[in-house]
Protein backbone atom coordinates (compact mmCIF):
# COMPACT_ATOMS: atom_id res chain seq x y z
CA UNK A 1 0.00 0.00 0.00
CA UNK A 2 1.34 3.11 -0.91
CA UNK A 3 0.99 5.80 1.86
CA UNK A 4 1.96 9.11 2.57
CA UNK A 5 2.41 10.48 6.38
CA UNK A 6 2.45 13.70 7.03
CA UNK A 7 2.78 15.41 10.72
CA UNK A 8 -0.75 17.26 11.42
CA UNK A 9 -0.89 19.18 14.38
CA UNK A 10 -4.29 18.66 15.02
CA UNK A 11 -4.42 14.89 13.62
CA UNK A 12 -1.06 14.16 15.11
CA UNK A 13 -0.39 11.93 11.89
CA UNK A 14 -2.00 11.89 8.61
CA UNK A 15 -2.12 8.46 6.62
CA UNK A 16 -2.85 9.27 2.67
CA UNK A 17 -4.42 6.08 0.92
CA UNK A 18 -3.46 6.31 -2.03
CA UNK A 19 -5.29 3.45 -3.45
CA UNK A 20 -9.01 2.81 -1.16
CA UNK A 21 -9.45 -1.04 -2.55
CA UNK A 22 -5.78 -1.37 -0.17
CA UNK A 23 -8.16 -0.27 2.57
CA UNK A 24 -7.54 -3.78 4.63
CA UNK A 25 -3.56 -2.63 5.48
CA UNK A 26 -5.68 -0.17 7.75
CA UNK A 27 -5.37 -2.54 10.46
CA UNK A 28 -1.48 -1.94 10.56
CA UNK A 29 -1.32 0.96 11.26
CA UNK A 30 -3.55 0.71 14.14
CA UNK A 31 -1.17 0.55 16.96
CA UNK A 32 -0.67 4.48 15.54
CA UNK A 33 -3.86 5.41 17.79
CA UNK A 34 -2.27 4.66 21.47
CA UNK A 35 -0.18 7.83 20.63
CA UNK A 36 -1.47 9.99 18.57
CA UNK A 37 -4.23 11.07 16.67
CA UNK A 38 -4.38 9.62 13.07
CA UNK A 39 -6.70 10.73 10.25
CA UNK A 40 -6.98 8.61 6.90
CA UNK A 41 -6.59 10.57 3.67
CA UNK A 42 -9.36 8.59 1.15
CA UNK A 43 -8.99 9.25 -2.69
CA UNK A 44 -12.76 9.40 -3.83
CA UNK A 45 -13.02 6.50 -6.65
CA UNK A 46 -15.42 3.51 -7.23
CA UNK A 47 -15.07 1.74 -4.02
CA UNK A 48 -14.11 4.33 -1.48
CA UNK A 49 -16.60 3.45 0.99
CA UNK A 50 -15.24 0.31 1.95
CA UNK A 51 -12.04 1.99 2.56
CA UNK A 52 -13.87 4.52 4.69
CA UNK A 53 -16.03 2.28 6.69
CA UNK A 54 -13.34 0.15 7.76
CA UNK A 55 -11.24 3.13 9.06
CA UNK A 56 -14.16 4.39 10.55
CA UNK A 57 -14.52 1.15 12.58
CA UNK A 58 -10.91 1.38 13.28
CA UNK A 59 -11.38 4.93 15.07
CA UNK A 60 -9.37 6.80 12.14
CA UNK A 61 -10.84 10.14 11.77
CA UNK A 62 -11.80 10.53 7.89
CA UNK A 63 -10.69 13.25 5.40
CA UNK A 64 -12.14 12.62 1.49
CA UNK A 65 -10.19 14.07 -1.29
CA UNK A 66 -12.89 14.57 -4.12
CA UNK A 67 -12.52 16.84 -7.17
CA UNK A 68 -15.47 16.21 -9.43
CA UNK A 69 -17.45 13.54 -8.97
CA UNK A 70 -19.47 11.47 -11.71
CA UNK A 71 -23.06 10.34 -10.90
CA UNK A 72 -21.42 6.75 -10.03
CA UNK A 73 -19.16 8.91 -7.44
CA UNK A 74 -22.27 10.97 -6.32
CA UNK A 75 -24.38 7.87 -5.42
CA UNK A 76 -21.06 6.16 -3.38
CA UNK A 77 -20.72 9.70 -1.43
CA UNK A 78 -24.18 10.02 -0.72
CA UNK A 79 -24.15 6.64 0.51
CA UNK A 80 -21.44 7.61 2.90
CA UNK A 81 -22.46 10.68 3.56
CA UNK A 82 -25.95 8.81 5.27
CA UNK A 83 -23.59 6.61 7.11
CA UNK A 84 -21.69 9.81 8.52
CA UNK A 85 -24.83 11.43 9.68
CA UNK A 86 -26.51 8.20 11.02
CA UNK A 87 -24.45 5.19 11.86
CA UNK A 88 -23.88 5.07 15.74
CA UNK A 89 -20.39 3.61 14.62
CA UNK A 90 -19.05 6.97 13.36
CA UNK A 91 -17.12 8.29 16.06
CA UNK A 92 -14.33 10.30 14.39
CA UNK A 93 -14.47 12.85 11.82
CA UNK A 94 -15.51 12.63 8.25
CA UNK A 95 -14.28 15.38 6.62
CA UNK A 96 -15.43 17.54 4.41
CA UNK A 97 -18.76 16.11 5.85
CA UNK A 98 -17.89 17.05 9.32
CA UNK A 99 -16.31 20.62 9.06
CA UNK A 100 -19.04 21.78 6.29
CA UNK A 101 -21.87 20.50 8.62
CA UNK A 102 -20.22 22.59 11.38
CA UNK A 103 -20.44 25.80 9.35
CA UNK A 104 -23.70 25.08 8.17
CA UNK A 105 -24.39 24.52 12.05
CA UNK A 106 -22.98 27.95 13.58
CA UNK A 107 -23.54 29.45 10.25
CA UNK A 108 -19.83 30.34 10.36
CA UNK A 109 -18.55 29.91 6.43
CA UNK A 110 -15.97 27.63 5.94
CA UNK A 111 -15.31 26.99 2.12
CA UNK A 112 -14.05 23.55 1.13
CA UNK A 113 -10.26 24.98 -0.06
CA UNK A 114 -9.89 25.32 3.86
CA UNK A 115 -11.29 21.95 4.52
CA UNK A 116 -8.55 20.32 2.02
CA UNK A 117 -5.53 22.35 2.89
CA UNK A 118 -5.70 24.71 -0.52
CA UNK A 119 -5.37 27.07 -2.00
CA UNK A 120 -7.24 27.64 -5.41
CA UNK A 121 -5.22 28.52 -7.90
CA UNK A 122 -8.14 30.30 -10.10
CA UNK A 123 -10.57 30.79 -7.94
CA UNK A 124 -13.86 30.20 -9.13
CA UNK A 125 -15.65 33.52 -11.17
CA UNK A 126 -18.42 31.63 -12.82
CA UNK A 127 -21.88 33.50 -11.78
CA UNK A 128 -23.44 30.26 -11.15
CA UNK A 129 -20.93 29.75 -8.11
CA UNK A 130 -21.73 33.41 -7.19
CA UNK A 131 -25.28 32.81 -7.33
CA UNK A 132 -24.74 29.15 -5.61
CA UNK A 133 -26.71 28.67 -1.69
CA UNK A 134 -23.60 27.13 -0.94
CA UNK A 135 -20.85 29.27 -2.02
CA UNK A 136 -20.04 29.83 1.40
CA UNK A 137 -19.15 26.12 1.97
CA UNK A 138 -17.88 25.51 -1.62
CA UNK A 139 -16.07 28.25 -2.61
CA UNK A 140 -15.98 27.11 -6.23
CA UNK A 141 -14.42 23.97 -5.33
CA UNK A 142 -16.00 21.70 -7.50
CA UNK A 143 -15.68 24.00 -10.91
CA UNK A 144 -12.07 22.99 -10.53
CA UNK A 145 -10.32 21.75 -12.65
CA UNK A 146 -13.57 22.18 -15.46
CA UNK A 147 -15.65 25.25 -14.85
CA UNK A 148 -18.56 23.59 -16.68
CA UNK A 149 -18.66 20.78 -14.59
CA UNK A 150 -22.34 20.37 -13.56
CA UNK A 151 -22.84 21.15 -9.50
CA UNK A 152 -26.18 19.77 -9.17
CA UNK A 153 -25.25 16.89 -7.71
CA UNK A 154 -22.64 17.90 -4.96
CA UNK A 155 -25.41 20.69 -4.42
CA UNK A 156 -27.52 17.81 -2.85
CA UNK A 157 -24.58 16.74 -0.80
CA UNK A 158 -24.40 20.19 0.55
CA UNK A 159 -28.24 20.61 0.87
CA UNK A 160 -28.12 17.24 2.89
CA UNK A 161 -25.62 18.95 5.30
CA UNK A 162 -27.33 22.17 5.46
CA UNK A 163 -31.09 20.05 6.37
CA UNK A 164 -28.87 18.37 9.00
CA UNK A 165 -27.69 21.15 10.86
CA UNK A 166 -30.73 22.80 10.61
CA UNK A 167 -32.34 19.64 12.36
CA UNK A 168 -29.63 20.15 15.21
CA UNK A 169 -30.09 23.67 15.77
CA UNK A 170 -34.17 22.72 16.01
CA UNK A 171 -32.88 19.48 18.38
CA UNK A 172 -30.81 22.04 20.66
CA UNK A 173 -33.72 24.54 20.90
CA UNK A 174 -36.24 22.08 22.06
CA UNK A 175 -33.57 20.66 24.88
CA UNK A 176 -33.14 24.17 25.90
CA UNK A 177 -36.48 24.90 25.75
CA UNK A 178 -37.42 21.73 27.88
CA UNK A 179 -34.46 22.29 30.18
CA UNK A 180 -35.82 25.96 31.11
CA UNK A 181 -38.91 24.24 31.51
CA UNK A 182 -37.40 21.74 34.16
CA UNK A 183 -35.92 24.28 36.31
CA UNK A 184 -37.65 24.84 39.52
Amino acid sequence: MATDFTDKPEYGIQISLEDPGDYLNLYSYTYLLDAHPVRIVIPVVAGFSKAVKLAVALNFAVKLEVRQPDEELLKELREVLDFYLHSSQVRQPIDFFHTTLTSFLHTEPISLWEIVDEVPVVPATDLECYECEFFNQCGGYFKWPDVTYGCDGVKSVFRTLANAAQEMRSDLATFDTMEVHAQP
